[in-house]
């Protein structure tokens, strides 16, 4: 997680939460690196917290990087 939002870009801002969705590369190990999404929380004006952290749905995200939500089709 520290990777990705060092790394990351802000896709989303949740001013009344207080929160941020960063979007941004994870390496898990030599040979795989994913895209991560990081829920962050700013309450605090000393610490961050990271609120969940996940591997974005391809059907509701576009694909790479992921910053960008999907149209939904009516």
């Amino acid at each position: 997680m520290v990777e990705a939002i060092l790394n990351g870009t802000i896709i989303e801002e949740y001013y009344e939460d207080q929160r941020t969705l960063i979007c941004g590369r994870a390496t898990l190990s030599e040979n795989v690196v994913v895209y991560l999404h990081v829920v962050c929380e700013y309450a605090d004006p000393i610490y961050i917290e990271f609120v969940t952290a996940y591997i974005p749905d391809e059907n509701q995200w576009e694909f790479p990087p992921f910053k960008r939500r999907r149209h939904r089709r009516r």
